[in-house]
């Protein structure tokens, strides 16, 4: 993961990444843990939330799954848990790295409408 740490554009949350392989956010203000969300991913495209980024990606328990941001539904899955996971600003295509390679994952299709 590139950055553990990171504010949503309106400085409302914060997500981090954590040692337990989760992402959490938290409200800024009030220093309370709204969500902890299963897996590593891009703690800047989940602060940013599900209005601008509506999937994400996750590294978890061996793969890498793209699930719907707002609901965690699974869309996609890719059988290598990449580490330093970051979203393209289209929102739809991701990059990672496993073991001594780089990745490139790309939404298509019907879940991608």
């Amino acid at each position: 993961m590139s950055q553990t740490v990171a504010f949503s554009p309106d400085g409302r949350l914060v997500a981090s990444g954590s040692g337990d392989r989760t992402v959490r956010l938290w409200d800024a203000v009030r220093g309370d843990c709204l969500q902890v969300i299963d897996g590593l991913g891009d703690v800047a495209a989940i602060a940013a939330g599900p209005e601008r980024f509506p999937y994400r990606a996750l590294a978890r328990r061996g793969e890498t799954v793209v699930e719907r941001s707002a609901t965690g539904e699974v869309v996609a899955r890719f059988p290598t848990a990449l580490d330093c996971l970051v979203t393209h600003p289209g929102g739809r295509c991701w990059t990672g790295a496993g073991g001594a390679h780089l990745y490139l994952l790309q939404l298509e299709g019907p879940a991608g409408r």
